[in-house]
């Protein structure tokens, strides 16, 4: 029988041991993570209290955590976990992070042990701070009769000026065909509001090819203007969501 019902009898001290593996297992992609100076620019710790398991093993923050600097780029940065005998310490690192079904959590690689549990945009100020959830939730869609998985990826733009280049082209990393959404988040260098691309239906497009997501700003219109030129700076965000496990 693949799950087994947990008994025990009067005066059995066995159950003891049978207690405890079951609380272990309950750990599984538990990450109950705070962040210290979450709404400002200032660099953030992982905050007193914080509950993480990483790789089979549960650490718990007793202070402020510092997360490490070391080679820090302006760029995206997650945070990762690494975790030891002697405790869990924390650091930046721009290398995007893979799911492990095994650990139920994000992972710096498909064999890593080493858990990453949020991230920040750093641009020499520590800005867009965020950390990852439960464990990952999971839609659905009904096609062809039966449900699939149905899941969002979002993504930088990174850097473009608008004003002089009018295309912006990356490449989205998803089997094409199922792909079932697409939508595109500009910033303008204010930073004051978010625009959709196209605004209007004559702004712009964002054409999803079988390897790339191409965005066009077309002259003269909303986006072809000095509000939206300046470099070393991330444009937006592009936001798809795709059917998985066709």
């Amino acid at each position: 029988m693949a799950c087994k019902k947990y008994t025990y009898a009067a005066g059995d001290t066995a159950w003891v041991t049978t207690f405890m593996e079951a609380v272990e297992k309950s750990w599984k992609g538990l990450s109950q993570v705070t962040l210290t100076n979450y709404d400002t620019t200032v660099a953030c710790s992982i905050e007193e209290g914080s509950v993480l398991e990483v790789a089979g093993s549960l650490y718990i923050a007793t202070s402020d955590s510092a997360i490490g600097t070391a080679g820090i780029s302006t760029a995206l940065q997650y945070i990762q976990a690494i975790g030891s005998t002697g405790g869990c310490v924390f650091a930046y690192d721009a290398t995007a992070p893979t799911w492990r079904d095994d650990y139920q959590g994000y992972y710096a690689s498909a064999g890593s042990s080493t858990r990453v549990v949020g991230g920040i945009y750093y641009t020499g100020s520590y800005t867009e701070k965020w950390v990852y959830g439960k464990p990952k939730d999971m839609n659905y869609i009904r096609a062809s009769g039966s449900l699939r998985p149905f899941k969002t990826k979002v993504f930088e733009i990174g850097d473009w000026n608008m004003d002089a280049t009018a295309t912006c082209t990356i490449a989205h990393g998803l089997d094409f065909l199922t792909i079932r959404m697409r939508l595109a988040l500009i910033r303008p260098d204010s930073d004051v509001t978010q625009s959709m691309l196209p605004l209007e239906y004559d702004d712009g497009q964002t054409y999803l090819g079988v390897t790339n997501i191409t965005l066009t700003r077309y002259d003269s219109k909303q986006f072809d203007g000095v509000a939206y030129n300046a470099t070393s700076y991330n444009r937006g965000y592009i936001t798809l969501q795709y059917e998985d496990g066709q």
